[in-house]
């Protein structure tokens, strides 16, 4: 049977996520895991162009089924929620807000033979968290102890997510200072290297449904 997360696991070899939260934040609280599944998919997407990159159910763009060649980002993303609260979206119904600091600065592509450049620094955003509908979204059985880089089961089903927009674009300037300043991996001079950064392994990743078929189980 063909691994339907191949590609999946094939990008997983390239690039991993990485991520940390302050204290009190459950990094696999539902909304949350939305809000990393939403982050993680949207960078997938722009990193290869490649509709089969996302995650099952993600609620984003429409893709065609189209790639086109882009070079490979080698490396790891890491990621720092600061924020989780609770809002109202721009209809007016309850929301989630999650707050998170992107470094994409050990993560490069290769310029020219033997020449890895890193192609981002870090940034802060914004992820509004909001339930498809009123009645509490059903999520399969988790197993916490077996961990993928990626899901194989749909962590969107009965949630949507988008990039704060209007009112809730806006970042305060203290948080977005501690972005700059309080990601160790920042590097805003993005000097060239003759090797690629390294793939360090993915956290906390994610669980693994319990009626995940065998072929799809951690290795």
């Amino acid at each position: 049977m063909t691994d339907p997360h191949s590609v999946h696991a094939e990008y997983a070899r390239q690039v991993t996520y990485r991520w940390t939260a302050e204290p009190g934040i459950d990094l696999d609280s539902p909304e949350v895991q939305v809000a990393r599944a939403f982050t993680e998919s949207q960078d997938a997407w722009g990193r290869t162009e490649d509709h089969l990159s996302v995650y099952p159910g993600y609620p984003g763009k429409t893709y065609q089924g189209i790639s086109v060649h882009i070079p490979p980002r080698i490396g790891t993303t890491y990621l720092h929620i600061y924020g989780v609260e609770p809002i109202t979206d721009d209809n007016g119904d309850p929301a989630t807000r999650v707050t998170v600091c992107y470094d994409l600065s050990t993560r490069a592509i290769e310029d020219t033979p033997g020449t890895w450049v890193p192609a981002e620094t870090g940034f802060n955003v914004g992820v509004v968290v909001t339930r498809d509908d009123r009645t509490q979204p059903v999520r399969p059985e988790l197993d916490h102890t077996r961990r993928l880089p990626y899901p194989t089961w749909d962590v969107f089903a009965g949630w949507n997510a988008h990039w704060a927009t209007g009112r809730h674009r806006s970042e305060a300037t203290a948080t977005r200072t501690r972005c700059a300043l309080e990601m160790k991996h920042f590097n805003p001079d993005r000097r060239s290297t003759p090797i690629p950064p390294p793939v360090e392994p993915f956290h906390p990743g994610w669980p693994v449904a319990v009626d995940t078929p065998a072929d799809q189980q951690p290795r």
